[in-house]
C-alpha cells in the first residue's frame, strides 16, 4: 500500500468516526430534549387539571 493509500485511508476513519462522534452527541442531545417536552406536557396536563378543578369550585361556589 502506497503512502497516499495509506493517507486517504487513515483520514477516511477519522472522518467516519468524527461523524459517528457527532451522530452520537445528536441524539443524546434529542434524547435529552424529548424527556424535557415529556415533563412540559405533563406539567401542562397537570396544571389544566389543576385550571379544570378550580373552575368546577367557582361553579359550585357561585350557585350557592
Amino acid at each position: 500500500m502506497n503512502l497516499l493509500t495509506k493517507l486517504k485511508n487513515r483520514l477516511s476513519k477519522e472522518i467516519n468516526t468524527d461523524w459517528k462522534v457527532v451522530a452520537m452527541d445528536l441524539n443524546r442531545d434529542n434524547d435529552e430534549l424529548r424527556n424535557q417536552m415529556k415533563a412540559l406536557i405533563q406539567e401542562n396536563v397537570d396544571l389544566r387539571r389543576i385550571l379544570q378543578m378550580y373552575k368546577e369550585q367557582r361553579k359550585c361556589l357561585n350557585h350557592h
